[in-house]
């Protein structure tokens, strides 16, 4: 809806509304290939290593380690969707349960959010 915009730096990454107030600004290790701001408004962008995303308050997450590198354009469902060094559209399997609990614990969605944690899906330290 072209409300936010993305100010990508060789170590940083500043997300602004349309009037460039700063919402977060995020220093990161490796310098992103590409990124898009999702249905959500959640900033996706990935790097050699990894499909990672920042929300508007700092928080930020991955949805997946990479093998490769990617030129990625979208996420669609459960999956990334990218460009390979050929040329081909292809796609990634990614978990979304980590984002989701975030998503909903920010929006203050606390049904949403006991559902999650009842499933026993979360990965890791989330």
């Amino acid at each position: 809806d072209y409300s936010k915009v993305a100010i990508i730096q060789r170590s940083r990454i500043s997300v602004m509304d349309k009037n460039f107030n700063y919402l977060n600004s995020q220093k990161i290790c490796k310098t992103p290939f590409s990124c898009f701001f999702d249905q959500n408004g959640v900033l996706v962008f990935c790097n050699s290593t990894h499909v990672r995303y920042i929300f508007d308050d700092g928080t930020t997450g991955i949805f997946l380690c990479l093998e490769f590198p990617i030129n990625m354009i979208t996420i669609m469902g459960s999956e990334v969707i990218y460009i390979d060094d050929l040329g081909a559209v292809k796609s990634l399997k990614i978990n979304l349960v980590e984002y989701n609990l975030k998503l909903n614990a920010l929006k203050g969605k606390e049904s949403n959010v006991k559902k999650i944690l009842e499933l026993g899906e979360i990965i890791g330290q989330s």
